[in-house]
């Protein structure tokens, strides 16, 4: 009953740091996307 709690316990830490990791790309990358729009850099995507 242990092992399982430990283990139980080891994948929630790393799907918090993955989901964590892959929200901060997430954010950043639209942060660049906003600021190029913005600045009229970037193409605006076929509506």
């Amino acid at each position: 009953m242990v092992e399982y709690g430990i283990k139980v316990a080891l994948i929630a830490v790393v799907s918090v740091l993955v989901v964590g990791a892959l929200g901060i790309d997430v954010f950043s990358a639209f942060d660049t996307a906003q600021s190029e729009i913005g600045s009229g850099t970037a193409p605006l995507p076929p509506s």
